[in-house]
């Protein structure tokens, strides 16, 4: 009887470990101390081959008997690894897109996996059916341990700041977690959630939008005069630093980019060496990442003082928001609050640059990208400007459009979905701190952490639909989710699973016209997370990219000189992916 493939090579592993010891033992009439060195660096490698062989066989046991059993809820299978105590750091830093990728799917299929990493586990939730329970469970939420990683190691927060956030086991609800035992003056973590829902999900989300519309306007007008074209060497760097530039002011208003003339240049810069950082790079050996960082900050500290020295409550204007120093009351209250906390400039600096950072690192590339498809498609340009010229017939009536207004047009909101689909790769943390979460037949310990990478449930081809093929999972269709009642193959779901994942068909009964959708996507399309950790910020975002989309088709022709677009995964993890060389293109003003 044939043995199967992997008791044949811990066969063969175990073959030649016994051949090694016994040269060793005996003695080759050859062997000196090289030899035997080298023997004794085989016999270490055949022992961790050893170790992987059992660990892969163990793996696939597992996941067969648990994956098809219908027993209680229990920690996910355990994937190998070749080097006990450092497990998967090696193969994940080295390539993180392939290792996830790995590591999240089984036999076709997205599935949970419990990874071996630097002595801890960490679980990897990608099945949709265990996705959709962590967006619902009560406990779950954003770890404190990986947001003290990414002030320590991505914004420069001293160690005194780090006491107060590691201190904070209380969770970002504004009932305390039960267990939990912090001063209601020490919850810092409610209060930066709560600030961020107040600002950017409340009334004063649309007063934000509305600054960064006249700002991102005052940027183009300066930079394109007139219908004579104007060659730029790339168009994506044209696009991203204005579209930055605007969102940074409608937030932190315009003193902080007055002062600091070459802010924009210098964070994207940080954007292009923070992979080191979080890869943990120390100082001495990669020293240009903490420069740029230490001099973000430090002009981020200069606006500081310019802002006390200068405010006043009269400042504020009209809207009851914004302001020309702090730039509105989310910016405000934080200097408030965490001043009150305990927080100097310092630590103030780095919470600041962390947001900066986070509101544009997958924002401004997602509406520059989308741009690049557009304008390098001639017809799905034309469709595009058809759709927005009949809604806003002027660029006046453009800038005065509503949210509402622009979820009307149903091309446009396609696009963005598919280009957050196609290109977001950001991972989600999350953890249950003080009892165990149960998600279905997976278990989560407490105080484990948690992640999934949106790029796997967005290239499940198990689940997307491809029209039967023409337009495959990694390629971008600006049609995908765009329902049409009178095409049954149309819409993001296989159609095969349509009926089984949307719940109702009342919007296709009440239209007979095409229209945009991302119903029954649960754990499928995740771009901003889910759940009580879901991105705070995805309704400015959303405005920030379908607006500048419209406004680029609304106001510019550009000419794309390359057709080539390759997106570098250099960042991958870190949110969207950008172009992996330069975008010569030509653009002005259009003719009308």
């Amino acid at each position: 009887m044939a043995l199967p493939d992997e008791c044949l090579g811990l066969t063969r592993v175990a073959g030649f470990y016994y051949l090694t010891q016994k040269l060793i033992a005996f003695g080759f009439p050859a062997a000196h101390a090289s030899f035997t060195t080298l023997v004794i660096t085989l016999s270490c490698i055949s022992a961790l081959l050893l170790n992987y062989g059992w660990e892969l066989r163990s793996y696939r046991r597992s996941r067969h008997t648990h994956d098809q059993s219908g027993q209680e809820a229990r920690v996910p299978p355990r994937y190998p690894s070749m080097i006990p105590f450092l497990g998967n750091v090696i193969p994940f830093l080295a390539d993180s897109a392939n290792s996830i990728r790995k590591a999240g799917s089984y036999a076709g299929n997205l599935v949970t996996t419990r990874v071996p990493f630097l002595g801890k586990d960490v679980y990897l939730i990608h099945d949709r059916e265990t996705v959709r329970k962590v967006t619902k469970h009560p406990t779950l939420s954003s770890p404190m341990d990986l947001y003290i990683f990414s002030l320590k190691y991505m914004f420069g927060m001293p160690k005194r700041g780090l006491d107060a956030y590691r201190k904070d086991n209380s969770g970002p609800l504004s009932k305390p977690y039960p267990g939990s035992n912090v001063a209601p003056q020490d919850r810092i973590d409610y209060m930066l959630h709560d600030n961020f829902i107040r600002q950017w999900s409340g009334p004063h989300h649309s007063t934000t939008t509305q600054r960064f519309k006249r700002a991102l306007t005052a940027r183009f007008d300066s930079f394109i005069v007139n219908e004579q074209w104007e060659r730029v060497d790339d168009l994506y760097d044209v696009l991203a630093k204005r579209v930055s530039a605007a969102l940074t002011e409608s937030i932190f208003g315009p003193s902080l980019l007055r002062l600091n003339p070459n802010f924009i240049d210098d964070l994207w810069k940080y954007d292009d060496v923070v992979p080191y950082l979080v890869r943990g790079f120390p100082r001495w050996l990669m020293p240009t990442p903490y420069r740029i960082r230490d001099s973000l900050r430090g002009q981020i500290e200069k606006w500081y003082a310019y802002a006390r020295e200068n405010f006043t409550e009269d400042s504020i204007e009209a809207d009851g928001d914004g302001d020309p120093y702090w730039g509105s009351e989310f910016v405000r209250h934080f200097q408030k609050m965490l001043s009150e906390s305990g927080h100097d400039d310092a630590m103030l600096s780095a919470q600041d640059f962390g947001t900066i950072w986070a509101a544009g690192s997958n924002t401004v590339p997602s509406v520059s990208i989308a741009c690049l498809h557009i304008f390098r498609d001639p017809v799905l340009l034309q469709r595009l400007r058809a759709e927005v010229d009949e809604a806003f017939p002027t660029s006046e009536d453009l800038a005065s459009a509503s949210h509402q207004q622009l979820l009307k047009l149903p091309l446009l909101c396609s696009i963005f979905a598919e280009t957050l689909r196609l290109y977001t790769k950001v991972f989600f943390g999350f953890s249950s701190p003080h009892e165990d979460a149960v998600l279905g037949k997976y278990r989560l310990p407490k105080a484990q952490l948690g992640l999934w990478n949106s790029d796997l449930p967005h290239n499940d081809d198990t689940f997307w639909n491809t029209k039967s093929g023409q337009h495959p999972i990694d390629t971008f269709w600006a049609d995908r989710f765009i329902v049409d009642p009178n095409d049954p193959e149309s819409g993001p779901i296989r159609p095969e699973l349509r009926k089984r994942e949307v719940k109702t068909g009342l919007r296709e009964e009440k239209s007979k016209k095409p229209y945009f959708s991302t119903e029954g996507l649960d754990g499928a399309w995740v771009p901003y997370g889910a759940g009580i950790p879901i991105c705070p910020g995805r309704l400015i975002s959303k405005n920030v990219i379908l607006h500048t989309t419209a406004f680029m088709v609304k106001n510019f022709d550009v000419e794309l000189l390359t057709p080539k677009l390759e997106i570098s995964h250099w960042r991958y993890g870190l949110g969207v992916g950008r172009p992996a060389h330069e975008i010569p293109a030509r653009i002005r003003k259009r003719m009308q």
